[in-house]
């Protein structure tokens, strides 16, 4: 296989834009990720589009809007983790030879059709028994809080950390900071979880250019932010009850191998952006991650060692918490932070240790909830490095 590389990127701000036709958020991330890796766009050999609730032929509309047909057009769903398998099919076309240029894109417009929790599949025995995903969070929260001795406080701290780092980021759906007590007055959805701890129902598209190492040579670039691997697996049938809170082993059996292919272990991280949909969902990540043991996770948050200032700053872009989840858009957008850093253009919340700018970023995304017997729907980790 080739070595792969991202040439360009570009995002949406997230919020809700119902008056925008769905093609422009698209379009509008595409174009950026065009300027920013200055190529025109008839070089693109392939496409990769990932929406949850995008319309039929969405891909194809949004190209057709720049002007870019006559192309392989992949249309993707794969719940919250739509955009991050776009992004990993590109990235298998173009290192295996394919392609020498791929366009990964995720897009979403929520604000059109949904308020309140994302709807789940009605079919599912555990989903038509009332379970949504506020509650299926609240009771791995309680779980874990249960075994480990993990704090409402202490969950409650990831997403003050979370609403700070959103306000500085100008594609940031939230952008105002938040207090412990705040949070904790906020209004109960599903006890533990309150209002403040819930991620936003919104829109928004992040698209991203890769080509091969030696494409990007040609074209003059020597050190492009290079992807490490990308690994995606569904979770396992669960017929008995289990020790661990649901997608643990998932998110565990995932980053082991992405550890694995890439020759990298958790020393080498120097940040990540995870898929915070509710604050357990950071925790959990931070020991799937193998930053820490399991059950220590509340000591992480509480000192400090995941702040933007911390030794393993995660979600500097706000994460989902603040930033927002237009579900497809999510995974791509992830990477875009990390990109951003890895360049050294986050502005603000740029992280710098001694001077020098972070090498290695990880990014980990789960897709959905909501059927039963399986310890998780998608766990995809994805790491960039310069």
């Amino acid at each position: 296989m080739r070595d792969v590389a991202v040439i360009g990127m570009g995002m949406t701000p997230f919020g809700k834009f119902p008056e925008m036709p769905i093609s422009k958020l698209g379009y509008t991330a595409i174009i950026e990720a065009l300027k920013d890796s200055g190529i025109e766009k008839q070089r693109i050999e392939a496409a990769f589009i990932g929406s949850v609730y995008g319309e039929m032929g969405i891909g194809q509309k949004i190209l057709m809007e720049i002007g870019l047909t006559g192309i392989p057009v992949t249309n993707i769903e794969n719940a919250c983790a739509s955009g991050s398998t776009a992004f990993r099919e590109a990235w298998l076309q173009v290192s295996m030879g394919v392609v020498d240029v791929a366009l990964a894109v995720g897009i979403e417009q929520l604000s059109t059709s949904i308020s309140g929790p994302i709807p789940l599949n009605l079919e599912d025995y555990e989903v038509s028994q009332g379970l949504i995903l506020p509650a299926q969070y609240a009771l791995m929260s309680r779980r874990y809080m249960d075994r480990y001795g993990i704090t409402e406080e202490q969950l409650a701290q990831v997403s003050v950390k979370n609403h700070y780092n959103g306000t500085l980021n100008p594609k940031s759906q939230y952008r105002k900071q938040l207090t412990i007590d705040e949070i904790m007055s906020s209004r109960p959805i599903a006890d533990p979880i309150k209002l403040l701890e819930c991620c936003p129902i919104g829109d928004g598209a992040a698209a991203a250019i890769l080509v091969s190492k030696d494409y990007a040579k040609k074209l003059g670039i020597s050190n492009p932010v290079s992807v490490k691997t990308s690994v995606m697996l569904s979770g396992d049938t669960v017929y008995e009850p289990e020790e661990s809170v649901w997608s643990q082993k998932l998110i565990n059996k995932t980053v082991s191998k992405a550890y694995e292919n890439a020759g990298l272990g958790p020393n080498d991280i120097d940040f990540a952006e995870v898929h915070d949909a509710y604050p357990i969902a950071e925790l959990l990540a931070y020991e799937g991650l193998q930053f820490c043991m399991p059950g220590d996770s509340g000591k992480l948050i509480s000192d400090g060692v995941t702040e933007l200032t911390g030794a393993k700053p995660v979600n500097t872009s706000g994460g989902l918490l603040s930033k927002g989840h237009p579900l497809a858009a999510t995974g791509i957008a992830q990477l875009y932070e990390i990109y951003l850093q890895l360049h050294g253009r986050a502005g603000n919340r740029q992280i710098e240790k001694n001077g020098k700018l972070p090498l290695v970023g990880v990014a980990e995304t789960m897709g959905g909830g909501g059927i039963s017997n399986l310890s998780g729907n998608i766990c995809s980790i994805i790491i960039l490095a310069k």
